[in-house]
Formats: C-alpha cells, structure tokens, sequence
C-alpha cells in the first residue's frame, strides 16, 4: 500500500487501490484502520472526500483525455472490489471533475 494521506480533519488514510484511471470514471479506494462514518460529522467527511478526490484524481494538464467522474470511498480495511461484506464499515462519494476542482455529486 501507499503511503498515509492525513486529511483536512487529521485522520489518516492509505490509498488502497485506484480503478478505472484515465477512463470516464475512476474510483479512489483509501483504508484507515478504525474507520467509521457514523463517529464523523457529514460535512467533516465531505471535506476529506473532496480533499482526496482533489489531490487524487486531478492531474495537472490531463485535460479531456482524464476521467469525468470520480468516485472516493474511505473502508476500515482493505475489501475486494463488488464483492458484498456487511461487516466493513465505508462511505462513498461521487464527484465530477471540473479543471481543478471536484464538484460533489449530491444523491
């Protein structure tokens, strides 16, 4: 794994695994032992989402040939992708990609 990312909060996350790089949609998959998304104010949450998704899925001079979506999660442990496991705690968020800038995709 990656080195540790300590977020805009002051947790600390490793990216897990990236998906989808350079196509229409990427997914940024960080761990951070002990996650858990109900101990963590929703606003608090969105701002390290969107710090990640910023400082990781936005390349200098990618321009148009980069992905448009881009999708963040943050899990207690690593978990195989599409695979359903109740017992990992996670949260997801969905962002587009705008120059510099990651616009939340409110659902």
């Amino acid at each position: 794994m990656a080195d540790e990312v300590v977020l805009p909060s002051g947790a600390e996350v490793t990216l897990y695994e990236t998906i989808g790089a350079g196509t229409a949609e990427m997914r940024l998959r960080y761990v951070s032992d002990g996650f858990d998304p109900l101990s963590v104010e929703p606003e608090t949450l969105l701002d390290d989402m969107t710090f990640l998704c910023e400082s990781g899925a936005v390349s200098p001079g990618e321009g148009e040939a980069g992905s448009k979506r881009v999708i963040v999660s943050i899990a207690d442990r690593p978990a195989d992708f599409g695979v359903l496991d109740t017992s990992v705690r996670q949260s997801f968020e969905a962002f587009t990609l705008d120059g510099d800038s990651c616009i939340w995709e409110a659902f």
